[in-house]
């Protein structure tokens, strides 16, 4: 059994399109995306499998050649509801992550989870219409 939390990723490139992600959560996770106050989401084109992108792994392969970044610097995670806009540069095979944090009274980002799928963008704006991330757990 899973926990699940919709919500819709809007992909943009020459014309809009609408790619509905489901992010999972083993229904023993230990967490759940809204453990965190805010999410951070950004796409990488042509990047590594998800495996290789669960807590942060994947954040230091995002540059302004290869990466698009939606709330920079976090969004409140119930943002997440009305769905979060990221617009590629081009056509091609993008993963999309997500990482959710909790953020003390000092103003430091705990990185509590994580979420990352992989999504087809086509020349013409049309996206993968529909797409599963699978969650983990992050830190201690």
């Amino acid at each position: 059994m899973t926990r699940v939390l919709a919500l819709a990723l809007l992909i943009a490139c020459k014309a809009r399109g609408e790619a509905d992600l489901r992010i999972e959560f083993a229904s023993d996770a230990p967490c759940t995306p809204f453990d965190g106050t805010e999410v951070s989401a950004y796409i990488l084109a042509n990047a590594a499998s998800c495996d290789a992108c669960q807590c942060g792994e994947c954040f230091d392969a995002c540059h302004a050649e290869n990466c698009v970044s939606a709330c920079d610097g976090g969004c409140p995670v119930d943002e997440l509801a009305s769905g979060i806009s990221i617009q590629p540069p081009h056509g091609g095979l993008y993963t999309v992550v997500f990482e959710f944090s909790l953020v003390d009274g000092q103003g430091v980002h705990h990185l509590v989870a994580s979420a990352c799928a992989e999504v087809v963008v086509e020349d013409d704006g049309t996206a993968t219409k529909s797409a599963v991330a699978t969650g983990v757990c992050c830190g201690p």
